[in-house]
């Protein structure tokens, strides 16, 4: 970080941005003594760093306002010590705060418990008094406790490591934390502080090698990192853990359908199976019968093709009509495909702009194509061109990407 940093924070119910140069070594002194000239707290005075409710050490500061300095609500909470008791006027700005409810010094020195959980979009941690569910782990090892492990004792016996030294140091700490839990989470801030210890452990080594925090533009990386999740996919694939979420149970759950009633009958359900069934009277029965062909499909494994037989949807001319009452019942709040066209016009100036024989290809594909609808539907594909990668796709991302294999078929 270089040149000055404008931080939000807070101190006695006031809210002020502080300006402050970061030169990557004083940072946290520096910090602390601009937030006291803000603030008007007397020099002798010492402050603590929170963030929502959680200690700020030195150590980490830099790397978690690095990190964290770009998130709309990221927010430094200022307080006084416990240990202040240099001169009366910071014992008088004490007694100002006694009757305020302190939080107690939580997570990130804490040697019993860690209250850890994601949040939406930039997995901080909570505050103990949030009301979100949380879950409450063991501490991860201090530098103490890691020094303490036979493996590592082994290691620091050598001067310089060797790149299978460091992969190892990586396995024995993951595989350390998991052993008793393997459903034990380890976020953000547990990775930077294992880093360090590592560093504290082997000082020749480079805290980088085992964790980089995740950047704009840069998925976060390391060996802690890489076996930390490496490890959980083996785990999750022997059935020893539960993933946190799947795409299919989220979309199951969220959102709730509009649709509740179950009470269609027999007759009725037999009625939406005839072919000469008027179209109006078919539209209301697909909707009273939303939820009961849902569960249809999930409770008895009724396959796709299965269930447009059934109901003879393929039959009727407005057969789209009946997907399309079933999409926004259960999902109202997504948007239609055809809203796509809005961006079609943008996309093919950006893919026109772009020097890729497989981009020329498909422009020409939608060039030579009749109708509308098709050329929206081709400029799809180029979208994995447009969209900017930093880093090459294993072959299994590849498989697994928005479009891996196209194929077109030219009707004789």
């Amino acid at each position: 970080m270089s040149d000055f940093k404008l931080l939000k924070t807070t101190f006695q119910n006031k809210n002020e941005f502080v300006a402050v140069l970061f030169d990557g070594i004083n940072d946290y002194k520096l910090f602390a003594n601009e937030v006291k000239k803000t603030y008007n707290i007397p020099p002798a005075a010492e402050v603590e760093i929170y963030n929502k409710n959680f200690l700020i050490i030195p150590s980490i500061f830099t790397a978690l306002v690095q990190q964290y300095i770009s998130s709309t609500d990221f927010v430094l909470d200022i307080k006084l010590s416990d240990d202040n008791s240099a001169s009366n006027s910071t014992a008088d700005i004490e007694s100002q705060l006694s009757g305020s409810n302190r939080p107690q010094k939580p997570v990130f020195q804490n040697t019993s418990s860690e209250i850890y959980q994601t949040l939406n979009d930039d997995d901080l941690c909570l505050s103990h008094n949030s009301s979100v569910d949380r879950h409450v782990y063991p501490s991860i090892p201090t530098t103490e406790e890691i020094k303490q492990l036979a493996e590592i004792r082994h290691l620091m016996k050598y001067n310089t490591l060797e790149n299978k030294d460091r992969t190892n140091i990586a396995k024995i700490i993951i595989s350390h934390i998991l052993r008793e839990n393997p459903n034990r989470r380890i976020y953000k801030e547990d990775f930077i502080k294992l880093s360090q210890s590592i560093i504290e452990v082997f000082p020749s080594e480079v805290i980088e090698t085992y964790y980089v925090p995740f950047t704009k533009g840069h998925l976060a990386k390391g060996k802690l990192f890489d076996f930390y999740n490496n490890e959980r996919t083996k785990l999750s694939t022997q059935g020893l853990i539960n993933r946190r979420t799947n795409l299919k149970k989220k979309l199951n759950q969220d959102p709730v359908p509009l649709i509740q009633e179950t009470d269609v009958t027999p007759e009725e359900l037999e009625l939406l199976r005839t072919v000469g069934l008027d179209w109006s009277k078919r539209k209301d029965l697909w909707i009273k019968s939303h939820l009961y062909r849902q569960q249809e499909l999930q409770n008895n494994n009724l396959s796709t093709v299965d269930y447009i037989k059934k109901y003879n949807i393929y039959l009727n001319e407005n057969f789209y009509d009946f997907l399309h009452i079933d999409f926004k019942i259960l999902y109202p709040s997504s948007k239609e495909f055809y809203e796509w066209k809005f961006y079609y016009e943008k996309v093919i100036q950006k893919a026109e702009q772009l020097k890729d024989n497989t981009v020329v290809n498909i422009l020409a594909y939608i060039n030579r194509a009749q109708d509308e609808d098709s050329k929206v539907l081709l400029s799809l594909m180029l979208i994995p061109y447009i969209l900017p990668h930093y880093r090459k796709r294993t072959k299994l991302e590849s498989l697994e990407s928005f479009i891996y294999y196209c194929k077109f078929c030219v009707e004789p």
